[in-house]
């Protein structure tokens, strides 16, 4: 592919030194070469900073920023006001990507002539085949909506790439009381003001899953009650007068809520917050219809059924999983 095109890719970093020199060096290797790689040191108090100097002085296209912690949305958003490039891509720091990221989005996104690219293929510790066919489609502004919505595709800004002059033009950026659920926000925002969005599967992203102090393995509960009001947020970016629409979100909603019981109970925190598992579990038996009435996948069907039948079965079939595929977390 041609590098003529200056591509920004952001990272917010806080306190992940174990992981940010596998990030870092794939982010080097990559095939395509005419990158900015923006890193926002969010106040991180470990040596992060130190290590991304360092790799910043071996190379140009790696800028680092420090600022006050501030939250993963501020940090974020301070990488869109620095960033120089005509498409942007996010990765987070503790996750790394395979060669070819850049120039398979990037492809994507012109080829398509779309204001954003979405790759649905993900590496992580518990698939690591690559994609055997690839399939390459674009979808429509509510399409998008609705698969993003119904959890058919991932709900981070990562994997994903979108045209700069858009973003700025629609004044995207991320909520920044939004510190859980932020990147669902900002796509849902994208989604809504796209005329297209190109989709493809190839694999070029891997998410970590065995991060110790990843809000997806850990819990605290200022942050699930933080992404539930992201959740709510999010009707700000929608148009309700379309009944698809109202009930992809309704969906959204209810899989946020059994998301963060389910994580409650894999962490043992049950007795811990009595009321927002009281709160969540109800709100899961409530809407779990909703698996079924809008064709969401065989995944967010068990997790309707067990929450119907037997909620704890949920949460001992998500532990399995992680023993199966040897993923250690500390709880």
């Amino acid at each position: 592919m041609n590098d003529s095109d200056l591509v920004s890719i952001i990272l917010p970093v806080y306190n992940v030194q174990s992981y940010i020199e596998e990030c870092v060096n794939s982010i080097i290797n990559l095939k395509y070469k005419n990158f900015e790689a923006i890193f926002i040191d969010d106040g991180s108090t470990d040596n992060c900073y130190n290590i991304l100097m360092n790799f910043a002085k071996k190379d140009k296209r790696i800028k680092v920023f420090h600022k006050n912690n501030g939250g993963v949305s501020s940090a974020k958003n301070l990488g869109l006001e620095k960033a120089k490039g005509k498409y942007i891509t996010f990765v987070d720091p503790d996750d790394y990507v395979t060669s070819d990221y850049i120039d398979y989005l990037l492809d994507l996104i012109k080829t398509n002539k779309a204001e954003v690219s979405v790759s649905k293929g993900i590496l992580d510790n518990y698939n690591m085949k690559p994609e055997l066919q690839d399939n390459i489609f674009c979808y429509s502004s509510k399409e998008a909506l609705i698969d993003i919505l119904t959890y058919k595709m991932n709900v981070a800004v990562w994997n994903k790439m979108y045209k700069k002059e858009f973003l700025d033009k629609h004044k995207i950026r991320f909520y920044e009381d939004v510190f859980m659920g932020e990147g669902f926000n900002f796509n849902v925002k994208c989604f809504s003001c796209a005329n297209k969005v190109a989709i493809g599967f190839h694999k070029t992203y891997f998410y970590r899953r065995d991060n110790n102090n990843s809000a997806t393995t850990k819990f605290k509960i200022e942050k699930w009650e933080n992404a539930i009001y992201a959740v709510d947020k999010m009707k700000e970016n929608l148009d309700f007068k379309d009944i698809d629409i109202e009930n992809a979100w309704k969906f959204a909603r209810w899989r946020t809520n059994v998301d963060g019981y389910t994580l409650l109970c894999i962490t043992n925190n049950q007795n811990n917050y009595p009321e927002f598992k009281a709160k969540t579990l109800d709100f899961g038996k409530k809407y779990a219809d909703l698996a079924f009435r809008l064709n969401c996948s065989k995944k967010d069907k068990i997790r309707a059924i067990c929450l119907k039948i037997f909620p704890s079965l949920l949460s001992k079939l998500l532990i399995l999983r992680r023993k199966f595929y040897g993923v250690s977390i500390k709880n």
